[in-house]
């Protein structure tokens, strides 16, 4: 394959020199013998998207066939990868083998690129461990992230001549002063604008169009271990126009900004015309669903906006918080992971936010356990729980051996273990070992929604056993919101058992005590929680929750509140007892107050089991609510050819 002798600049300009050591190093992957799986990593901003576009380029320039996503606009799940990869592709999304199947039909050389890989770690051990030794031979993978990858990557003997971890560094002086130039900005002036930038190309362009607009303002007086943060304030506050400036402020709350979004949180803005101003900036880029800011310029300008106008800051929040709510109501399933990702990305709540997102470097992995662990799992259970314990966790070794996963080191060494399984997988074996399970199915048979449940049923650290906070927590935790994306639209609740619980952050999350289930092993009281995420599954929970922040809810007379306990519909002080299916049908209405919800909708979220959908199923259930709920059956309306709405 013949080498390109041009590559592009960060800034689009042309030049020998910038990034050939590396794009030399990435084109090894285009040789027969050469590596399989390239990992890039720097800090944000340091180049990484731009030395993946080129390689694409340079590999698409000699045959080879690109494939690119962007990770933060993919479910973080195998079907949601596969999906995406099959698109991009042309092809029908016939699963995993499906898809390894026409990869190998397709004329090689075929280059998969998966861009701000940093947040699909929670698909990362998959990708490794499945994916990737799928491919065909003829397949190259190129990830690109902020953060290293995780050991296995480099120790796995299978990954010995086939792995290439490739970090980004700044650019040297030499590049650094030609894409100065490029900018428009030389000589003493260009040394002067570097030595602030230290060839870090974001800080470079920012701080070029700001040295251009203010040629007084004294940019060395910046920090220069934050220098893109500061210098992404700066420009906000001194470069910008009124209307970008506030667009710009705008756009950092929100994981993505349209016209649409931009007009319910700042209803004065001439919204596309502030759209098209913001296509201009160097650090917002047009993604497939919006505008995006870039991340480090994003977090520093939304935290200078919560401190310098709080109430804006709010504002922007509380608009946002009901356009997404709305466009939640009419999201596909193939849509749903956007609208988790904005609410995700507007939830200010770490504990959650960050099991989904996880920041900085992860020093555990999660991995199914293999039949070779089962001395390690013996021996961190005998550290840490007495007799009854280890029976009942070992009946889910026995009869449900999918359901507990490893944590393991950098040197692939156990360090933990947890135990999580779907309810409607779990084997009824179990329940006479553990009577901490036969508690929680027995609530699971009483509300009817074993194919609505996650059970997390332990997890336990070598070292700290289930103290939080530890390596194995923090790790299960992002596996386990994981199989929350996986699990919805179903997926209503989740229970889980611990020796004791952060209250104040069970109470936040909206988590509540189940003492029917509360159980003592060795004289040791366990305690059991149940998230009610309601019918409105994942999306529901975390609209709730950001309401919570935001104090969007209301009390009233008429205001409605659910207890899922109980089933249980309660008006100010009217308390109304309704039948499972009844709440569930209530509880999904209502999560989509003032929207339609159509009879098809209602049958695949509300009624678990097809057998029940008969012809006027929905008709006759919808009569019986109104009944039930008196005075208050006005909030149950219908939308002639369109179904269903609850008023508030």
């Amino acid at each position: 394959m013949s080498q390109a002798t041009e590559t592009r600049r960060p800034n689009g300009s042309a030049t020998r020199a910038v990034r050939r050591e590396s794009l030399d190093r990435l084109r090894q992957l285009l040789d027969e013998q050469g590596p399989r799986v390239a990992f890039i990593h720097g800090i944000a901003g340091i180049g990484k998207s731009w030395l993946v576009a080129q390689f694409a380029a340079e590999a698409r320039a000699d045959h080879a066939r690109v494939v690119a996503i962007d990770c933060g606009e993919v479910e973080p799940t195998a079907d949601g990868f596969v999906a995406a990869i099959s698109d991009e592709l042309g092809v029908d999304p016939a699963g995993l083998a499906g898809l390894l199947a026409r990869l190998a039909e397709l004329p090689a050389p075929i280059v998969l690129v998966l861009d701000r890989y940093e947040v699909f770690l929670a698909l990362d051990t998959w990708l490794r461990l499945t994916f990737c030794p799928g491919l065909p031979a003829s397949t190259r993978v190129v990830l690109a992230g902020r953060e290293p990858p995780s050991s296995p990557w480099l120790t796995a003997p299978r990954s010995r001549g086939e792995f290439l971890a490739l970090p980004v560094g700044p650019l040297p002086k030499s590049e650094a002063l030609a894409m100065l130039a490029d900018l428009g900005v030389v000589g003493a002036d260009a040394a002067r604008v570097n030595g602030v930038a230290q060839g870090h190309p974001l800080a470079l362009t920012i701080a070029a169009r700001l040295a251009l607009s203010r040629p007084d303002r004294d940019i060395e007086d910046l920090a220069t271990q934050a220098v893109v943060e500061e210098l992404a304030v700066q420009f906000q506050a001194e470069a910008a126009d009124p209307t970008t400036r506030e667009a710009i402020d705008a756009a950092s709350v929100v994981r993505r900004l349209t016209s649409p979004l931009l007009r319910a949180m700042a209803p004065d803005l001439p919204a596309d015309e502030a759209i098209e101003r913001l296509r201009g900036l160097s650090f917002v880029e047009s993604g497939r669903d919006g505008l995006v800011v870039h991340d480090a310029v994003k977090e520093a300008i939304v935290t200078a906006l919560r401190s310098s106008d709080p109430d804006r800051h709010h504002r922007y929040r509380v608009g946002a918080w009901g356009h997404l709510r709305s466009e939640l109501a009419g999201a596909t399933r193939a849509s749903l992971w956007r609208h988790t990702a904005d609410l995700l990305y507007l939830l200010e709540q770490p504990n959650v936010r960050e099991c989904f997102f996880p920041v900085g470097y992860q020093p555990v992995v999660v991995e199914p356990a293999t039949p070779d662990d089962q001395g390690s799992f013996e021996a961190i259970l005998a550290t840490h729980e007495g007799p009854e314990s280890q029976r009942a966790l070992r009946a889910w070794w026995d009869y449900n051996p999918a359901s507990v996963k490893m944590v393991r080191g950098r040197e692939g060494e156990a360090v933990g273990f947890s135990i999580t399984l779907p309810g409607r997988d779990l084997d009824r074996r179990i329940l006479s070992r553990d009577p901490i399970a036969a508690a929680w199915a027995d609530d699971m048979h009483r509300h009817r929604d074993a194919n609505a449940s996650l059970l997390f049923r332990c997890w336990l650290d070598a070292e700290a056993g289930d103290a939080t906070p530890s390596a194995t927590y923090g790790a299960t935790n992002v596996d386990l919101k994981r199989m929350y994306v996986e699990e919805r639209p179903k997926l209503q609740h989740v229970y889980a058992v611990a020796r004791e619980f952060p209250w104040d952050v069970v109470k936040t999350l909206q988590l509540k005590p189940l003492p029917a289930a509360d159980r003592e092993l060795d004289g040791i009281p366990y305690v059991s929680i149940i998230l009610d995420m309601g019918v409105g599954s994942v999306e529901g929970w975390l609209t709730r929750i950001i309401a919570g922040e935001l104090g969007a809810a209301t009390d009233g007379d008429d205001q409605l509140s659910l207890d899922r306990e109980v089933l249980e519909a309660r008006f100010g002080v009217q308390t109304i007892e309704l039948s499972p299916l009844e709440f569930r049908l209530l509880a999904h209405l209502s999560e989509q107050a003032e929207h339609p919800v159509s009879r098809a909708e209602l049958l695949e979220r509300v009624w678990p089991y097809e057998s029940e959908a008969t012809s006027n199923v929905v008709e006759v259930t919808i009569s019986g609510l109104r009944r039930r709920l008196g005075g208050h059956a006005k909030h149950v309306q219908t939308v002639r050819g369109r179904g269903y709405r609850y008023v508030t």
